[in-house]
């Protein structure tokens, strides 16, 4: 019978010592070398990535995503102004006037008024560029005429006061495109009564025009002159006219005008 041989020390212990030391063995267990029994092997740790540090902290630039264009949006156009316009609505109106008188073209023997025969507070409504309001003056005058007598020629004196009252006109013909300045004119007729003294009244009618400018120094306040002809003729009990007068005027103006 043929013998059967048993295995020797020599070949199996190399053969499992090159199982054991081999890095991506199947086995999964080592044979110790003084047991020589099989031991369960210990798998490496896990090893974790270091986190991150920012760009910024690592002395990199950091560039920003790009930013969309605003739209740009339109810019809605603002209404004309009422003085841009040239129209607004219903404002109360108070003029306050300082006139005098530059010259007299008829009437030398007239008497000589202390302020020119023309209103002097005019109260009324200003629509737009057209303006009407009551005027209300009055004024002082002092007249010398002589007197022949027995013993020579001598001169008298009379002196009364006039008040008038007058509807007044007055329409903007030019007005600045902020409305700040404007030219204007001006129509009115005079209605008035002169008291004498130691003689009867006389009644006085008359009309005025004129041509001025003013210039806004505030929202409602405008200051400004005006100039032009005013006539006057007086008349006694009778109604036949006694006297007459047209002189030039000129006067300063200031205008109130709420709202405006």
């Amino acid at each position: 019978m043929p013998r059967r041989l048993a295995p020797s020390p020599c070949i199996v212990l190399p053969f499992v010592a090159a199982l054991a030391s081999s890095p991506g063995g199947a086995s999964a267990q080592e044979a110790s070398p003084s047991s020589g029994t099989l031991e369960a092997s210990t798998p490496p740790p896990a090893v974790r990535p270091a986190p991150l540090e920012p760009a910024a902290s690592r002395g990199l630039s950091v560039t920003s995503p790009p930013q969309p264009m605003p739209v740009p949006q339109p810019v809605p156009a603002l209404p004309p102004t009422p003085q841009e316009s040239g129209a607004s609505g219903v404002a109360f109106r108070a003029d306050f006037k300082l006139p005098f008188t530059l010259s007299t073209l008829y009437g030398g023997s007239a008497p000589a008024f202390v302020l020119a025969p023309i209103a002097q507070l005019a109260l009324g409504l200003q629509y737009g560029r057209i303006g009407l309001g009551i005027g209300l003056g009055f004024t002082r005058y002092e007249t010398t005429s002589p007197a022949s007598s027995g013993s020579g020629t001598a001169s008298t004196s009379t002196s009364g006061t006039e008040v008038m009252i007058v509807p007044t006109l007055t329409c903007d013909v030019f007005r600045s495109t902020d409305g700040k300045v404007a030219l204007y004119l001006l129509g009115a007729p005079i209605f008035g009564d002169v008291i004498v003294t130691n003689r009867a009244s006389l009644s006085d009618l008359g009309f005025q025009f004129a041509l001025g400018t003013n210039i806004a120094l505030h929202d409602s306040f405008r200051l400004g002159i005006e100039a032009g002809p005013v006539a006057h003729f007086y008349a006694g009990e009778s109604g036949v006219t006694s006297l007459s007068t047209v002189s030039i005027y000129t006067a300063l103006v200031g205008s109130f005008v709420f709202p405006r």
